[in-house]
């Protein structure tokens, strides 16, 4: 999931470090600043009106009569810190005023200060600390919150939106920053809710990290996907008027209404307008709900038949299926503590993992989920007593060579003994699991603690990895067909350049930040993440952008074995002979040896990942240098 919402925030272009530092410049805090009194009441008013020169003149009027006055201090560090005199404001926190005598308005400068220097983690310690002793800053709340959004730490930063709410005057700020937060974490529901409650209350709010437009783009989006075409239709009569033509995804937009109303009709101006921008833009997602994969098969049943023996398809276990997933039947020892057992329990359809030190329980895992294929690898994932996930210690592997069960890849224990044999802690958001990103079609379906009113979406009935996680929601798809539109409103990757269709897989096939793995792809340790390496390798850059991952591998069919079947591929492009009937539309290249087989074993070996008990191909396609 954390791969997901990354992309979409950097997508929007809406977290700009400098936006978020500077927001709510007119909100000083004025009962945030000290009471009032005689010496200092004219720099104090002048500093909650905004007029930091005048405060900072007076301040410093006041420091050459008593060089001690610290609240004539505490003043001056404040100006010069809003006034961008970094250096000063520094020096007298830490010199003159010290952390001690801090008050929310100074915490908050210094944050800024420290983010303004690129050590964001930093600033939202500092702001995180001063908050829980006082959670009514306005513009620390509003930086907290945009800043850890921009860290993909969405539940932090619905938090600290919902409490700018509650302070009198913001409400409908911190409402419309609940939803477009909670639209990062694809609570469509959430965020229609809170942005309509927003503009309930200020149809002009907007927020200091995404211009008017941007936000009301979102909400349309996002009306559509609960399928509320009526309310997207007068928001867009309300923002945009007589404008909408002129502005293709807005059009776009009103043609989507119109599919959801059961008003489309093929020649209308906005069925052609919607088919122009979704043949202009073909990665984009429609805004619509989920239909789930059994609807697919009526039209698509030959795919769909042959969909479900891949891998794609059966990543992803819970309920009954849990049962059907390899169990020993003996207590396994721990690879790294002798003394400790884990016993593998299926009890009334449920499947626990107890831990224990001799015979001393530690650990009792209730299992939720399990990931990975039976033929490859498979962890299972479950809550503790406290509810807290955790990835189970040991997982089941199988190689060619045997299968059995070892430490969990990812698994490097704790210092405590107690818990270093408990499994690794497996992070949530807003109750879902980090590894449901990947493995399924709607990640949400499956959140812990779900409110009676969010119901599951049709496609979490999918076995694993849905048509919809590739091809986006289906419903719209299914009313164009009916309205027998040209525009068949669903993505659609056939003939696209191989960087588009590459974008749909790179974010479940990278293990690691992608920055780094980009910077060093020939690393045996990134074998995991063919999204970025395969993107780097020399085959790619010079194809012209014909190369994608579907030159391989097709999605709806289970991936070959055979050496030879990929070394044709090679041979397609790498041949000494052009081939006149070949459908390569770019240069042909000679492999330099005129080798007509094991192209793989020299070009794209097998590298063994000894923690998964297997090797894996790696896709940084390369003349390789020899020792």
């Amino acid at each position: 999931m954390l791969h997901n919402y990354r992309s979409k925030i950097w997508a929007i272009g809406i977290f700009s470090l400098l936006v978020v530092c500077t927001a709510c410049a007119g909100l000083v805090q004025l009962s945030r600043t000290p009471v009032l009194n005689e010496p200092h009441a004219d720099a104090l008013k002048a500093y909650a009106s905004g007029d930091w020169a005048t405060s900072a003149r007076l301040a410093n009027a006041r420091l050459r009569a008593n060089k001690e006055d610290l609240e004539a201090v505490r003043i001056l560090a404040r100006s010069s810190a809003r006034q961008g005199r970094d250096d000063l404001a520094t020096s007298l926190y830490e010199n003159r005023l010290g952390l001690q005598s801090m008050q929310s308005e100074d915490h908050f400068l210094l944050g800024r200060m420290i983010a303004g220097q690129g050590n964001t983690d930093l600033a939202l310690g500092v702001w995180e600390k001063a908050l829980k002793e006082d959670s009514n800053h306005p513009e620390m709340l509003e930086s907290f919150a945009g800043m850890s959004a921009q860290k993909s730490h969405l539940e932090e930063a619905v938090a600290a939106a919902s409490k700018l709410a509650d302070i009198p005057g913001l409400k409908a700020k911190g409402l419309l920053m609940q939803g477009i937060f909670k639209s990062l974490m694809e609570d469509y529901q959430g965020s229609t809710k809170s942005i309509s409650q927003a503009f309930s209350i200020d149809p002009k709010i907007k927020s200091s990290f995404m211009t008017d437009d941007q936000q009301m783009r979102l909400f349309l989006k996002d009306l559509l996907r609960n399928g509320q075409p009526g309310e997207a239709r007068n928001q867009i009569d309300r923002f945009y008027g007589n404008l909408v033509a002129s502005d293709p995804e807005i059009s776009w937009l009103m043609s989507r209404i119109e599919i959801q109303e059961g008003q489309a009709n093929p020649k209308s101006d906005w069925s052609k307008k919607g088919l122009e921008y979704r043949q202009s833009n073909p990665m984009v997602l429609e805004p619509a709900g989920y239909i789930g994969s059994a609807r697919c098969v009526k039209c698509h049943n030959e795919i769909s038949e042959s969909y479900q023996h891949t891998r794609h398809a059966s990543s992803f276990h819970r309920g009954q299926s849990l049962n059907q997933l390899p169990m020993p039947n003996v207590p396994l020892k721990d690879p790294d503590d002798i003394s400790v057992n884990h016993i593998v329990e299926q009890k009334n359809g449920q499947v626990e993992i107890v831990t224990k030190r001799e015979d001393q329980e530690i650990l009792r895992l209730l299992v939720d989920f399990a990931f990975g294929t039976t033929d490859r690898y498979v962890t299972m994932v479950g809550r503790d007593i406290n509810n807290t996930y955790r990835a189970a210690r040991l997982s089941h592997y199988k190689s060619s060579k045997d299968e059995g069960w070892d430490r969990t890849s990812g698994d490097t224990g704790a210092a405590d003994p107690d818990h270093s044999v408990m499994g690794q802690e497996i992070h949530t958001r807003d109750g879902v699991v980090r590894c449901l990103a990947c493995h399924v079609t709607t990640p949400r379906d499956f959140r812990t603690n779900r409110p009676d009113d969010e119901k599951q979406t049709a496609a979490a009935a999918d076995s694993g990895i849905g048509c919809e996680k590739c091809h986006g929601p289906g419903e719209n798809h299914l009313a164009a067909i009916k309205l027998g539109l040209a525009d068949l409103a669903i993505r659609s990757l056939t003939g696209l350049s191989g960087q588009n269709v590459n974008k749909a897989c790179v974010d479940c096939h990278t293990v690691g930040d992608p920055r780094e793995v980009a910077a060093t792809p020939e690393d045996p340790k990134w074998v995991r993440s063919a999204g970025v390496t395969f993107s780097q390798s020399k085959c790619f850059t010079e194809s012209q952008g014909q190369l994608s991952c579907l030159t391989c591998h097709s999605p709806h069919q289970p991936s070959s074995n055979l050496a030879s079947f990929y070394e044709s591929k090679c041979l397609t492009c790498h041949s000494s002979e052009k081939d006149l009937n070949s459908e390569v539309k770019f240069k042909v290249v000679a492999c330099k040896t005129n080798a007509t087989k094991d192209c793989l074993n020299c070009h794209m070996p097998k590298v063994p990942v000894p923690v998964l008990h297997n090797s894996l191909t790696d896709h940084y396609i390369r003349i390789r240098k020899t020792p």
